[in-house]
């Protein structure tokens, strides 16, 4: 109900006239119209300023749509590595269910088997795969964890991480690992995923059905022209 109110009260000349006072870190000023609506949410008259606790709660918006952009990236590099074919849609059907960390394994295996010779490819898909690892980490404790903001005052935010651990000697377990963040840090992830982004589709652009020869396809070749080897018996 509250969704359908709110969104009664604003029109398109309303989106189009408001100009955007964020930074690139919040999203869109659909932000500043929402907390305009918002009466237990009002913003400042004197400095028309987002209450602190919102921008960050934008921030982290932010960098959730991110991530889902960045997994929907590598799921597209995985696809074109599984199907050759220009329009690559049957490497989707196989790689659209997979978890991010099973996406950035599969393509470094089949990197391996499509550019056996192209070190410099396999090189910076490697390279690719490795740096979206490292943020995967923070991707699950974003999505996963339980986010606190009592820290706002030092303008931080804290997010717990909820799945159960064992605890170092295995004799007791724990959850709630709790890790700060400054509205900095956030910024600078943000950043980071969003050139990893860039650089996956960028790679996706580069990858051509006619640079990608199987493993076995080049070994066959070459025993096919190797003066020791009798030619294959045809199939049937």
């Amino acid at each position: 109900r509250y969704w359908r109110d709110w969104s009664s009260d604003v029109c398109s000349s309303d989106l189009c006239s408001t100009r955007n006072k964020f930074d690139s870190i919040c999203p869109s000023p659909l932000f500043e119209i929402a907390f305009e609506k918002l009466p237990y949410l009002p913003m400042t008259p004197a400095t028309h300023k987002i209450p602190k606790h919102m921008t960050m709660l934008a921030i982290i918006g932010n960098i959730a749509t991110l991530f889902s952009n960045l997994e929907w990236q590598m799921s597209n590099v995985l696809a074109k590595l599984i199907d050759t074919s220009d329009n690559s849609i049957a490497g989707s059907f196989l790689a659209d269910d997979l978890t991010l960390s099973k996406t950035t394994q599969l393509i470094q295996k089949l990197t391996r088997y499509r550019f056996v010779h192209a070190d410099s490819t396999i090189q910076r898909i490697t390279e690719l795969c490795n740096s979206v690892d490292k943020v995967r980490v923070q991707r699950n404790l974003f999505i996963h964890g339980m986010w606190n903001f009592k820290h706002l005052d030092s303008n931080k935010v804290g997010v717990l991480d909820m799945k159960w651990k064992e605890n170092p000697g295995g004799k007791s377990w724990s959850r709630g690992h709790e890790q700060i963040f400054t509205q900095q840090e956030l910024a600078d992830l943000a950043h980071t995923i969003s050139k990893l982004f860039d650089s996956a589709g960028k790679l996706c652009e580069d990858l051509h059905p006619n640079q990608m020869t199987p493993h076995f396809q080049q070994k066959q070749d070459a025993e096919t022209h190797s003066p020791n080897q009798p030619p294959p018996h045809a199939s049937v």
